[in-house]
């Protein structure tokens, strides 16, 4: 079992997956839930692009577009954890690997102050 543990964003698919998430018993920080509306756009090749041609010059915007909402999450998960989140259906970003060892004496420490001895290690 590895131990280490990483700063992530857990994106869930729908938001049962999302209310699923608090029976998992895992590090996650409610505070952190957002919903973010995207707006995507679909391309098409353009019409006589040369196959020479960067993506830009290549593909043209449509008037179809497809609007999705992402649920979000942020928590420190063992890598043991993601497995088994992306292994039931949701995507999780790894943005940094957390300290080894946790403070020794985090009694009346600031969260934030602790969050700055990490970010130095």
């Amino acid at each position: 079992m590895n131990s280490k543990r990483f700063v992530v964003t857990v994106i869930a698919p729908d938001p049962t997956s999302m209310r699923r998430l608090a029976g998992y018993g895992l590090d996650l920080f409610r505070h952190s839930t957002r919903a973010i509306e995207k707006t995507e756009i679909v391309l098409n090749r353009a019409v006589g692009a040369p196959a020479s041609a960067t993506a830009l010059e290549a593909y043209a915007p449509t008037d179809q577009r497809q609007e999705t909402r992402e649920l979000t999450i942020d928590g420190f998960l063992t890598l043991d954890a993601i497995v088994q989140l992306v292994e039931e259906g949701y995507s999780v970003l790894i943005q940094e690997p957390m300290a080894q060892q946790p403070p020794t004496s985090i009694e009346g420490m600031e969260f934030q102050d602790w969050l700055k001895g990490i970010e130095e290690d």
